[in-house]
């Protein structure tokens, strides 16, 4: 807070108070139009995801109930918090770990935010990555499951 007015000990009941002088004085007078950018205010999970903190972001999307995990996906408000969302994604699924909440996540934000995901080039980008990522881990996780089915039936005939 910048002081703007002196305020006496002594109490002139008469005489008004004198504007002190400040750096401020010399710029044009701000409107008094309500900016939106202005009131931007991320929550605790936004500004880790944001900061590149997926450990402790994916701890506190864990301890959240569905209802507030759905809150905080629909709330996206600026293409950043979009893709931090879509990086934080690509990060477990390149890490081939919290799958079934990547799965979840994704759903939700390109349900929600398809529009804004097609008008903007690079959150285009990061999704064309995101889909990669993804196509790579349902390979792996259907190579798996064939595999496990072969071994079940090979195993079966033994018996």
């Amino acid at each position: 807070l910048k002081p703007k007015f002196v305020i006496d000990d002594e109490e002139d009941e008469g005489k008004p108070r004198k504007k002190q002088k400040t750096d401020d004085d010399d710029e044009e007078p701000k409107s008094k139009i309500l900016q939106f950018e202005d009131l931007q205010a991320r929550t605790p999970f936004m500004e880790l995801l944001v900061d590149g903190e997926y450990e402790q972001a994916q701890a506190m999307l864990a301890e959240m109930v569905p209802a507030k995990v759905d809150l905080e996906l629909r709330e996206l408000e600026t293409d950043e918090d979009v893709e931090a969302v879509l990086r934080f994604l690509l990060h477990y699924l390149r890490a081939r770990d919290q799958y079934e909440m990547v799965q979840a996540c994704l759903n939700v934000v390109l349900r929600v935010h398809s529009e804004r995901i097609m008008q903007s080039p690079a959150l285009a980008q990061t999704v064309d990555e995101l889909q990669a990522a993804h196509e790579g881990t349902w390979r792996g996780i259907e190579y798996l499951t064939h595999f496990n089915m072969c071994l079940v039936k090979s195993l079966s005939k033994m018996l």
